[in-house]
């Protein structure tokens, strides 16, 4: 009885140890990537004050018009876009960050396509990598050619890497601005 009792014991502890090393590993939450919602301390529809109360001052600020600006926040590997001074873009491009299925920076990009079926390629030219603009997503690869110069045009090889993530409001929730003529 003591032998089938060590065996039971053994079979137990190594299908535990089978499972735990399998099992994804919970995100911290203070690292969560939320679809269509947030990257980290920063979330869609944050004020400009309130994401630099978060971070701090940032690091580099790219205006685009009297209404858009791109903002860095190196410390926290985050690029923030801007509109009216409101966050309608957070992009990453660490792995410290990772979606609730543990999907981050530096994963097989076939990795987000079983997590997210519903991605499809952007639809803006010059991206390489998968969307789902209906949750508010990208997963993106930046080829370069052998001198490092990015590439223009082709498609992503099967064995692409996920380089950078961005979340940004889904089309669903999108509201148009609409101004009278």
């Amino acid at each position: 009885m003591k032998g089938r009792w060590k065996l039971l014991v053994l079979g137990a502890a190594v299908a535990w140890l089978a499972t735990s090393q399998t099992a994804i590993a919970r995100p911290d939450p203070a690292h969560l990537i939320v679809p269509g919602k947030s990257i980290g301390p920063v979330a869609l529809g944050n004020s400009l004050e309130e994401v630099k109360a978060r971070m701090g001052q940032p690091d580099d600020v790219r205006t685009i018009d009297e209404h858009h600006a791109l903002m860095q926040w190196r410390a926290h590997s985050l690029v923030v876009g801007f509109e009216h001074e409101q966050v309608v873009l957070v992009g990453t491009n660490s792995n410290r960050y990772a979606t609730s299925t543990g999907l981050k920076v530096g994963e097989p990009g076939g990795n987000a396509l079983i997590m997210f079926p519903g991605l499809t390629p952007p639809r803006v030219p010059g991206l390489y990598g998968l969307a789902d603009d209906s949750m508010g997503i990208n997963f993106l690869n930046h080829p370069v050619d052998e001198t490092g110069a990015p590439l223009k045009g082709g498609t992503l090889p099967e064995d692409w890497v996920i380089d950078e993530i961005n979340v940004f409001q889904s089309a669903d929730e999108r509201v148009v601005d609409r101004k009278e003529p």
